[in-house]
């Protein structure tokens, strides 16, 4: 189970925004989102942006990205590819539609169907 699981579970909700707790995997409050000048919806289920991913999008070859972002973090820690777990996407929104498609729009409240 990773923080972003936790998270979810708790706040019973894919989309967080302000009142919502940030929570480990041993269920303890990390934080509290205290404002929310986007209005909610940042992601917890897109995951990060890769190389790969942004080719995939953009087709442009490589791009900065999260994804190096974190093994650049991990590395000095003798950490790798294998320690990246799910992740929060401040700022990000992947609207999830009734037949469970996802899109990503920029950084809106998502608007909830269904």
């Amino acid at each position: 189970m990773s923080l972003t699981a936790t998270t979810m579970k708790y706040n019973k909700n894919v989309y967080l925004g302000a009142g919502h707790g940030i929570y480990s995997v041993r269920a303890t409050k990390l934080f509290t989102i205290v404002a929310d000048t986007m209005g909610g919806g940042h992601d917890t289920i897109g995951g990060c942006c890769s190389a790969a991913s942004n080719m995939f999008r953009y087709k442009v070859p490589d791009t900065p990205s999260c994804y190096a972002n974190f093994l650049r973090a991990l590395a000095p820690h003798g950490m790798g590819e294998k320690d990246i777990v799910a992740n929060i996407n401040f700022f990000m929104n992947v609207p999830v539609q009734p037949d469970g498609t996802m899109g990503i729009r920029s950084s809106q409240r998502p608007r909830r169907t269904g």
